[in-house]
C-alpha cells in the first residue's frame, strides 16, 4: 500500500504540479474501525511532516509514540522529560550527548 501511494503522489505531481501527502492509518473491518483509522491516518499527516523527515507518506504505525504524546498536556510532557533526562543532564558531556541524540 505504501509504494501504492507513492505512486499516486507521484502522479498528482507529474500530472497537476499539486505536492500531496498521504497518512496511513490501520486497518478496519467495521464501520467504528474506519472512524479510528481516518482519525489516526489525520494525526500521521499532522505528525508525521514533523519528525519523518520529506517523505511523503506517513503511517500512524512509525508514529504511535508521538500521538500518544501529542495527546498529552504540554506541562505533563515537560515532567517527563524534566524526570527522564535528569541523570543525563548531570553528566559532564551532557553537551555532546544531546548534539547525537538530536543527530
Amino acid at each position: 500500500m505504501v509504494a501504492d501511494c507513492r505512486r499516486l503522489v507521484d502522479v498528482i505531481a507529474a500530472q497537476d504540479g499539486l505536492t500531496a501527502r498521504v497518512g496511513i492509518g490501520e486497518p478496519a473491518s467495521s464501520v467504528g474501525g474506519l472512524h479510528d483509522s481516518y482519525q489516526d491516518a489525520c494525526d500521521a499527516l499532522r505528525l508525521g511532516g514533523r519528525s519523518a523527515g520529506d517523505s511523503p507518506v506517513q503511517l500512524i504505525a512509525d508514529l504511535r509514540v508521538h500521538q500518544v504524546l501529542a495527546a498529552v498536556q504540554q506541562s505533563a510532557r515537560n515532567r517527563l522529560v524534566d524526570l527522564t533526562t535528569a541523570e543525563p543532564r548531570a553528566q559532564p558531556d551532557f553537551l555532546a550527548l544531546r548534539d547525537t541524540i538530536t543527530a
